[in-house]
C-alpha cells in the first residue's frame, strides 16, 4: 500500500509540473482549481507528518482523500463552467502555506527522530557492551577462583608426591566441582566455556578415582593438612601409596594429573583472552 501511495504522489507532482508550466505560458487556471490543488497538496504533506506518529494508520485515509480531491480539481478544470469564486484565491494561498508548513514539519520531525534513533542505538549498544562485559568478568573472576584452588592442590601435590603418597584434595576438589555443574552446570555462562571446562571435570573426575584406588586405607597411617577451598578450610588427608606393583605409580598418577590440567588450562586460556579483548574495548 505504501509503494502505491509513492506512485500516486508522484504521479500528482509531475501533474503540478506540468500545470505550473501551462501557467506560465498564459494557459488558464480556474482559482478553485488552483485552491483544490493547494488543499491536496497540503494533505499529502499532512499524510508524511503522520506517519512520523502514533496515527500513521490515517496517513493512507488523508492520501486518499487528497486523491478525490485531486480528481474533482481536474474535473472542474475539464469543464467549461466559470468558477471564479472570491474566496478561492484565499483558500489556495492559506493551504499553499500550510502545506509549506508541513512540509518543513516533517523533515524537522524526521530529522528529531532519525537523531533520537542513533543516540538510541549507541545507548543500546553501549549498554549491551556493558552487560556482555559484565558476564565475561563473572567468568573471569569465577576462573581465578578455581585456579586458586588448583594451584594450591598442585603445592599439596609438591610436598607429598616425593614421598610415595597421595591426598584426597584433588577428589574433594572434583566431588565439589561436579556437584555444582549438576545442579546448574555452573559456574560459566558461556557455552564455549562450558564445553571446554565440562571436558576438564571428566578428566578431573577419572584422575581423582585413579588417586583413591592407589591410596593405603590403613587410618593409622594417615595424616591431615589443611587447604583453603572455597573461602573455608578443608581438612584434606593425607595416605601412603599401596605397596602393590599392580596399581598405578605416583609417576602415573602425576601424568593423568597434568593431563587434566592441561584441559583447565584450555578453560583458563580462553577466558582470559576474552576478558582482555573486551576490557580493552571497554576503553573506546
Amino acid at each position: 500500500m505504501k509503494s502505491k501511495s509513492a506512485y500516486i504522489v508522484l504521479a500528482i507532482g509531475a501533474i503540478f509540473v506540468i500545470c505550473a508550466i501551462c501557467r506560465m505560458f498564459g494557459y488558464l487556471i480556474p482559482g478553485l482549481v488552483i485552491a483544490l490543488m493547494s488543499v491536496m497538496a497540503a494533505l499529502i504533506s499532512l499524510s508524511d507528518v503522520i506517519e512520523l506518529s502514533r496515527f500513521r494508520k490515517f496517513g493512507n485515509s488523508i492520501q486518499l482523500i487528497a486523491l478525490g480531491i485531486f480528481i474533482c480539481s481536474m474535473t472542474l478544470w475539464l469543464l467549461p463552467i466559470d468558477f471564479s469564486l472570491p474566496f478561492a484565491q484565499v483558500i489556495g494561498d492559506s493551504f499553499t502555506i500550510l502545506g509549506l508548513g508541513f512540509v518543513i514539519v516533517f523533515f524537522g520531525l524526521k530529522e528529531v527522530f532519525n537523531h533520537t534513533k542513533e543516540d538510541n542505538s549507541k545507548k543500546n549498544y553501549e549498554l549491551l557492551k556493558y552487560w556482555k562485559f559484565n558476564i565475561t568478568i563473572n567468568e573471569y573472576d569465577e576462573m581465578m577462583k578455581l585456579n586458586d584452588i588448583i594451584e594450591r592442590l598442585k603445592k599439596l601435590d609438591q610436598d607429598v608426591f616425593p614421598y610415595n603418597k597421595v591426598h584426597n584434595g584433588w577428589a574433594c576438589f572434583s566431588d565439589s566441582l561436579v556437584e555444582h555443574w549438576n545442579r546448574w552446570e555452573g559456574p560459566f555462562f558461556d557455552g564455549v566455556n562450558r564445553e571446554k571446562y565440562h571436558e576438564f571435570l571428566i578428566a578431573l573426575d577419572h584422575t581423582a578415582g585413579e588417586i583413591g584406588n592407589i591410596a593405603d586405607t590403613d587410618y593409622r597411617s594417615f595424616s591431615q593438612r589443611k587447604v583453603e577451598m572455597w573461602n573455608e578450610s578443608i581438612e584434606l588427608t593425607i595416605q601412603p601409596r599401596i605397596n602393590n606393583m599392580y596399581v598405578a605409580s605416583i609417576e602415573e598418577i602425576v601424568e593423568e594429573i597434568n593431563k587434566a590440567l592441561l584441559l583447565w588450562g584450555e578453560v583458563k586460556g580462553q577466558i582470559i583472552n576474552r576478558y582482555e579483548k573486551e576490557r580493552s574495548e571497554q576503553k573506546e
